[in-house]
């Protein structure tokens, strides 16, 4: 029972004893400060390209949609062009019987 009678004592003075929180307190957010900084991880390209992700499958579409939109324009003074052009015009009427 000794041991109970310390016990209760050393309780009771826990009790009464009010906590010194004024050297917790010095310096507080200065630590914690430092410690967020710590944990902060650099950020590396990889990073951002993945946050930019969406805004390039965006343009990548825009550019889809205004490609298939757009007719093809043939080149005004391209020799080759004009050739093919004529060329790709002349065979299947002489191969269906045309002139």
């Amino acid at each position: 029972m000794k041991s109970d009678d310390k016990l209760d004592w050393l309780f009771t003075m826990a009790r009464e004893a009010e906590p010194d929180a004024a050297k917790l307190e010095a310096g507080f957010e200065t630590r914690l400060m430092v410690k967020m900084r710590a944990r902060r991880t650099p950020v590396f390209w990889g990073a951002w390209s993945w946050r930019l992700a969406p805004v390039f499958m965006a343009v990548a579409v825009a550019l889809g949609a205004l490609y298939y939109a757009t007719p093809p324009q043939a080149p005004q003074n391209d020799l080759r062009a004009a050739i093919t052009a004529e060329y790709d015009n002349a065979m299947p009427q002489n191969l269906l019987g045309g002139e």
